[in-house]
């Protein structure tokens, strides 16, 4: 029986067994809007409540360069942006891997297109996710409404909550650099730098007008005011690859595979997925994917939790699988997901 087959076979069983709770090996960000109570575009939450379960204080942080009463902002570069979107329309119609299930993977892969270059889910180096879309940016300690943006000169205008705790309603001047690249862990990462370099102005006007800037000369040591930037990276398993079933994953800042990417942590080789509200299974629900270290150009994944139904629910999950031998066991009772890239 070939690898396709058996994988077919075996995703039909899981079904059945699993009341249909999974998503298939690898989920992809998309277009659904179903974040445990709040609105989403593209996997970025509009209220700011949360794709990693946090909360952002348009205002409240002092890491990457942030004064108190700050907003602390993060983007991204405009080609790494294009290329992502690109990448995002395209893929397979679904597949399985070991222990988990195709959550019936939509006609059209979860994609949002969007007019600010750094629209995604990123890792910020003082920890948790920040996630941007062309209405809000999200960080662990609350969200701003984006107002404007120039993609050009790399700059976005955002404007604080009604009830932020230390500037509601004033609006500030973000700036972020180009992109760049670093090795880590056998992955490619892309990665930029953010830093509010005006903050708590009483009109976009004056936001616009405010001639300050930052030294990206090195910013992860200095630059933004008296500190560094903040550094955002992406998920580090982004890319188009081949999987072992014969079949194309892409994954990048929105999506892995036919789900919304939620949140990830790259130094735990973890991240969490939302299916989107069109899935034919478990539609909305949540779930946990961990992958391993790659060896040979390749690597593999497991969906070790999944038909959860918040992010904090995958977040707590404590199920694992073992990375000992994945070609052929430790994903549930089955192999983990190989890729390569293609």
């Amino acid at each position: 029986m070939n690898p396709m087959m058996f994988s077919r076979l075996r995703a039909a069983a899981l079904v059945g067994l699993l009341t249909c709770f999974t998503v298939g090996c690898g989920a992809d960000d998309g277009t659904d809007d179903s974040n445990a109570g709040t609105t989403t575009d593209g996997g970025v939450s509009s209220d700011g409540s949360a794709s990693d379960g946090t909360v952002e204080d348009a205002g409240g942080q002092d890491a990457g360069g942030q004064d108190a009463g700050s907003t602390d902002t993060e983007g991204a570069s405009g080609d790494d942006a294009a290329s992502d979107d690109a990448a995002q329309t395209t893929g397979d119609a679904g597949t399985t891997d070991g222990g988990s299930v195709d959550a019936g993977a939509p006609a059209k892969r979860p994609f949002t297109a969007h007019k600010i270059a750094i629209a995604g889910v990123w890792e910020s180096s003082f920890g948790g996710n920040e996630i941007i879309d062309d209405t809000a940016w999200a960080t662990p300690y609350g969200a701003a409404k984006i107002v404007k943006t120039d993609n050009t000169k790399r700059v976005v205008f955002t404007q604080n909550a009604k009830d932020d705790k230390y500037n509601p309603s004033k609006f500030n001047k973000v700036v972020w650099t180009a992109p760049s690249k670093e090795t880590k862990d056998g992955f490619e990462v892309t990665t930029i730098y953010q830093c509010t370099v005006a903050f708590g102005l009483d009109s976009l006007a004056l936001a616009e007008q405010n001639t300050q800037t930052a030294d990206d000369s090195d910013p992860a040591k200095s630059g933004c005011g008296k500190f560094p930037w903040t550094k955002l990276s992406a998920l580090e398993t982004a890319g188009e690859w081949q999987t072992n079933f014969k079949t194309s994953e892409t994954i990048n800042r929105q999506a892995w595979g036919f789900a919304w990417v939620r949140g990830f942590e790259n130094g735990k080789n973890v991240a969490y997925t939302q299916n989107p509200a069109d899935a034919k299974y478990s539609p909305n629900k949540w779930n946990k994917l961990v992958w391993t270290t790659p060896k040979g150009g390749k690597w593999h994944y497991c969906t070790v939790d999944f038909g959860l139904d918040s992010l904090k629910a995958a977040q707590e999950s404590k199920k694992t699988a073992d990375s000992s031998d994945p070609a052929k066991s430790g994903c549930g009772g089955f192999s983990w997901t190989e890729m390569s890239a293609k």
